[in-house]
């Protein structure tokens, strides 16, 4: 088995910092404030609803964003960064899912032109609590759904489009959701990429918990086997 060296919290860089187009880090923030500079790479995001950063749950630091499932999102406009085409690449998060859900999908990551519509990207906790991810290609969805997302616990998630393969890690442990990719572009949304709904209007959907530390890896895929994940943020250079 191959480790991703960047999987542990030893090391003072990231190799693949410079591919890094989206890093969210809520680690350090006050209780209710909604800071412009909550990216790292520069990004400007748009508090939706009543998202703010709350200091009662962190995985790292003292903060990190809360989402109360009822329209709340962070978003960040449309770029090219988002658009992948036929590259690898990393889209991560840690996030604490607030109970139970009895009905419906709550989105962690997502990069629609509209709700229902076709999506860049999508992750999401799905009515049977399941990590589900998914990607488009022209008008095909490619997904997967598999392994459990416990309530009220801090989970790392990852999605990984490596070649031909798409695959699903939870705490490190991977599936392949399909092998069907190999040579084709991924679509490329016109919609704003977001944290905790499926689009940036008001739709169904939206997270309800906490999510820290998201990351967007463009042309790299940052696990391919089964890793350990982080013990410390991810690293800001």
């Amino acid at each position: 088995m191959i480790i991703n060296p960047h999987s542990f919290g030893s090391e003072t860089n990231d190799p693949y910092f410079g591919s890094v187009v989206l890093l969210v880090d809520a680690s350090g923030q006050s209780n209710g404030s909604t800071p412009s500079t909550i990216d790292v790479i520069g990004k400007t995001p748009t508090w939706r609803g009543n998202a703010q950063c709350k200091t009662d749950q962190f995985k790292f630091g003292s903060s990190s964003i809360y989402l109360d499932g009822t329209n709340d999102r962070v978003s960040f406009a449309d770029s090219a960064d988002w658009s992948m085409g036929t590259g690898d690449a990393t889209w991560e998060a840690w996030v604490r899912p607030e109970g139970s859900f009895a009905t419906g999908n709550r989105v962690w990551i997502s990069h629609s032109d509209s709700y229902g519509g076709y999506y860049s990207v999508n992750g999401f906790r799905n009515f049977g609590d399941l990590f589900t991810r998914g990607v488009t290609v022209g008008t095909t969805q490619y997904y997967g759904t598999g392994y459990t997302i416990a309530s009220d616990a801090w989970t790392h998630l990852a999605i990984v489009r490596h070649g031909a393969d798409l695959w699903g890690f939870i705490n490190g442990v991977g599936e392949t959701s399909s092998s069907s990719l190999s040579g084709l572009t991924l679509l490329d949304s016109t919609g704003a990429m977001c944290i905790g709904s499926y689009a940036d209007a008001d739709s169904a959907g939206h997270w309800k918990g906490w999510i820290d530390q998201v990351r967007i890896t463009k042309g790299i895929a940052r696990y391919t086997s089964n890793f350990t994940p982080r013990t410390e943020k991810f690293q800001h250079e």
